[in-house]
């Protein structure tokens, strides 16, 4: 009996926050140069300094530049992210991993990232996915988030027998699936210390 496998993406299986990296590319190959120069300055200090004491989602900001793009034009391109951004991205230890598990289970991508990204990822590699999704009219994109999995996951997934994560938001699913395995990347000191239930394994990368 094929066995139900989760993996989170941005951190797990590739070193690259996907919604920024691939959000920056589309509208570099767009050449829409006002759009690349304001998404430069919100992943540089100014947006840590808007994130930090204006409390605002920096996330949804560069998310908004998508408002207008024809859905046909953003899922082109994030499948051409995918296959020549991500493919000297991945966390190998964990990849590898995951290329094991696929064989012979049910594995599901479950991902904050948005879905053009998330889509294109599933289809190369022949895995379900669950992600969040963006608001379209008229085949273009809203710059709207109308589903977000970002610190909701627990709300969007069933029971499985593993979840792959390096997020601290996601523990709040390993009460949901039979084993969790926490991603901590040695280079970050955001992981230090937390506290889990006697189901999760730390693995570090």
């Amino acid at each position: 009996m094929n066995r139900t496998i989760i993996f989170d993406v941005c951190g797990t299986l590739f070193f690259s926050n996907t919604t920024f990296d691939f959000v920056k590319y589309y509208h570099m190959h767009k050449k829409n140069k006002l759009k690349s120069f304001f998404i430069k300055r919100l992943t540089g200090n100014l947006g840590k300094v808007m994130h930090r004491f204006l409390n605002i989602s920096i996330r949804k900001l560069i998310i908004s530049t998508l408002k207008g793009e024809l859905v046909s034009d953003v899922e082109y391109l994030a499948a051409e992210f995918v296959r020549s951004n991500l493919e000297n991205k991945k966390i190998e230890s964990i990849f590898n991993e995951f290329t094991q598990l696929k064989k012979n289970n049910n594995v599901v991508l479950v991902s904050a990232s948005i879905e053009p990204v998330i889509k294109s990822i599933a289809e190369l590699y022949g895995v379900y996915f669950q992600c969040s999704e963006l608001e379209i009219k008229n085949e273009k994109y809203t710059g709207i988030i109308s589903k977000d999995l970002k610190g909701n996951k627990h709300l969007y997934i069933d029971s499985a027998s593993a979840f792959y994560s390096d997020n601290l938001d996601d523990l709040a699913c390993s009460f949901m699936v039979e084993n969790f395995y926490f991603i901590r990347h040695k280079m970050s000191n955001r992981y230090k210390a937390f506290d889990y239930s006697e189901n999760v394994e730390v693995i570090n990368v």
